[in-house]
């Protein structure tokens, strides 16, 4: 009975469940390094509650002590990760479990918080658009903290609206953590607190007033301590300032080319440069090229958007008939939704895209695009026409979602994002060990080559993680047999016995030496030059990388000879 009654609701879980967990051991193709941070560190706590300098507590990080050479990231994603890769191998599927697991959780969370503020029906369209949604799938198939931020102040919203009397001190410990899941949401969370404690309020008659002024205490207390104990930190001088260096050089460039006049300075001071700055990043923020089209860097999607352009009349239906029939539901929505911006619109001068920054803005549009699906069949149901705008919207959506699954799955991989050429480097690395030969790698980030070659050969353990300690500590990046180089293209030994590997970006040191290629997937250029190499010579190497299958990208349970075939090119 429980089944059948919630059939459709499980049909929805089901469906985002596929979207996220579908070949999420290959794709995305690689690891970025915030999060490999997290995932190394997590690793070494699992193994010794340390991190990998090994002097490190992790439960000083909630008093906002980060793991020395790592730049202050958000708190709780360590924890998160730490049963995961302690009770399994460091793989890309391992890493990503949990924040799969989260997103599709969110999606629940989006049903239930549409259900309580307006219907059923409601609920589970506006579940479905976050099921197939872009943007959640892209994030919660990755090991990126803002799936977990999503999750967590989607709970909270959530928590706040169905909790009453003293039950509602059960939303603070959910709210904390939320405030620990994400650096770029910390500027958002007392408003978001605010907001949604107010409405829960009013939405009680103005009841347990005691409970709701507790939770805004709590969550001021938390704020003011992050202030104190950090002292705003590195992150800190990431936010907008109006006396910056950039700003004052933009309004003298601005009294350069303006004519002297009585309103020259009224216009161009650094007053009005900075409200132009915000302006400007607040109306990118909701532009429809910016949300529909081109998303930006970090999506880097084919230039897919966060949303689908079906949404966007839905998008403005739902918030009409939010205006209309719920004008305080209506205030909430909207303040929250640019509380959602507020990450973006303080972090530094430049004006730019970077979508994390606006995640909890994302989490909330399918709530709003949920409703005005809904009321937009209401209408046709009135008309008799109800299964036929049904069949309409579903397919429109379908083809959108199946486009979508084309441009993610069989053209992102290709570009390969996150330096997907270092974890090719790394299988190579790690057939190379086996012959027993030594490997040279030049590179203009040794380090983060180094970090990158450790998680993709699973060499963090408790047999290697002091060898490993003792790099990081000193910088001294050579690990067994295999050494990493920084850039310097005059001293580099082509005739020694070693294996040598050659980041292209290091500029050339000859074109005359034999050599093999690690080439980029898109276009088969050079990435990395191998000299004398000893893993791949037996094999008839293609001039460039052809016929790459979804399969080929579980690089590390590849053989040799397939391995070579399909990722190492020769001239």
């Amino acid at each position: 009975m429980l089944i059948k009654e919630n059939l459709f609701l499980i049909l929805i879980v089901i469906l985002a469940s596929i979207l996220r967990f579908l070949w999420l051991d290959r794709i995305p193709v690689a690891i970025s390094l915030d999060e490999l941070t997290y995932v190394l560190n997590a690793k070494v706590m699992s193994l010794y509650w340390t991190d990998l300098t090994q002097t490190w507590n992790p439960l000083s990080i909630f008093f906002f002590n980060y793991p020395p050479f790592t730049t202050p990231q958000a708190e709780l994603p360590y924890f998160i990760l730490a049963p995961f890769v302690g009770l399994f191998e460091l793989t890309l599927l391992t890493v990503r479990l949990p924040f799969a697991a989260l997103s599709v959780c969110s999606v629940i969370l989006i049903y239930l918080i549409t259900k309580r503020i307006w219907s059923q029906k409601a609920a589970l369209l506006a579940a479905f658009v976050a099921a197939i949604n872009p943007w959640f799938i892209f994030v919660g198939r990755t090991a990126y903290e803002v799936s977990l931020s999503s999750f967590l102040f989607l709970l909270s919203f959530y928590l706040l609206l169905v909790l009453k009397g003293r039950t509602i001190l059960l939303s603070i410990p959910v709210l904390f953590l939320a405030f620990y899941s994400y650096i770029g949401t910390k500027v958002s969370f007392l408003p978001f607190a605010i907001l949604v404690v107010y409405f829960a309020y009013l939405l009680n008659k103005k009841k347990y007033t005691r409970s709701y002024l507790t939770v805004l205490a709590a969550c001021f207390v938390l704020l003011l301590v992050f202030v104190l104990v950090s002292h705003g930190g590195e992150r800190a001088e990431s936010l907008i300032n109006i006396n910056s260096k950039v700003i004052s050089e933009e309004v003298n460039s601005l009294r350069q080319i303006t004519i002297t006049s009585p309103l020259k300075s009224l216009f161009e001071n650094k007053y009005t440069v900075f409200v132009q700055i915000l302006t400007n990043k607040l109306i990118d923020s909701f532009s429809f090229n910016y949300l529909f089209i081109r998303g930006d860097g970090f999506f880097a999607n084919m230039r897919h958007g966060f949303l689908y352009i079906i949404d966007l009349p839905f998008l403005i239906l739902g918030t009409l008939f939010i205006f209309t029939k719920n004008r305080k539901l209506f205030y909430l929505l909207v303040s929250l939704l640019l509380v959602g911006v507020l990450p973006h619109l303080v972090y530094r001068e430049e004006v730019y895209n970077f979508v994390p920054h606006i995640s909890l803005m994302l989490a909330l549009l399918p709530i709003i695009i949920g409703i005005g699906i809904f009321e937009f069949l209401v209408f046709f149901r009135q008309r008799k026409l109800y299964l036929s705008s049904i069949f309409i919207v579903g397919t429109l959506y379908l083809l959108y979602l199946f486009n979508f699954l084309n441009v993610y799955f069989y053209q992102f991989p290709l570009l390969g994002h996150n330096d997907f050429n270092e974890r090719i480097l790394s299988k190579y690395i790690s057939l190379a060990k086996e012959k027993g030969e030594d490997v040279t790698i030049y590179s203009p980030q040794s380090h983060e080559v180094f970090k990158r070659h450790i998680f993709y050969s699973k060499s963090l353990n408790y047999e290697n993680l002091s060898a490993i300690t003792e790099v990081i500590n000193y910088g001294n990046y050579s690990f067994q047999n295999v050494r990493f180089e920084g850039c310097d293209n005059t001293i580099v030994p082509l005739n020694s016995s070693n294996i040598i590997a050659y980041d292209y970006i290091c500029g050339p040191i000859t074109d005359e030496e034999k050599h093999v290629t690690i080439p980029r997937l898109v276009d088969g250029g050079e990435s990395i030059r191998i000299y004398n190499d000893k893993v791949c010579a037996s094999y008839k190497l293609k001039p460039f990388p052809i016929d790459i299958k979804i399969s080929d990208f579980a690089v590390e349970q590849m053989g040799e000879r397939g391995f070579c075939e399909t990722f190492i090119t020769s001239f």
